[in-house]
């Protein structure tokens, strides 16, 4: 119990840490620049009904999960005529 108690308090920090950025401080999802405000980065990839194209959908998160900043394209399907799709989830990324 104690342990899952601890991952909460760590877990409460992480969510609460970019609310203050520091100066020079730059948040990225998947490569997409995000508000300091973000927490969480989410990709959808996604094949058209036919397969031929693919799209990608990246989201900048924040502790709602309100869209804050968001960039979406299509290209030709790399994995032919299959069809694939993915969601990801991660904490935003600093450099």
């Amino acid at each position: 119990m104690k342990a899952f108690a601890l991952f909460i308090i760590i877990f409460a920090i992480t969510l609460t840490s970019n609310s203050q950025a520091p100066p020079g401080v730059n948040y990225r999802c998947f490569g997409l620049p995000c508000p300091p405000t973000t927490v969480f980065c989410q990709r959808l990839q996604y094949t058209s009904l036919n397969n031929t194209l693919m799209g990608t959908a990246l989201d900048c998160l924040d502790n709602d999960l309100t869209i804050l900043n968001s960039s979406a394209n299509i290209q030709p399907n790399p994995f032919g005529d299959w069809s694939y799709q993915a969601l990801t989830r991660t904490l935003v990324q600093t450099s």
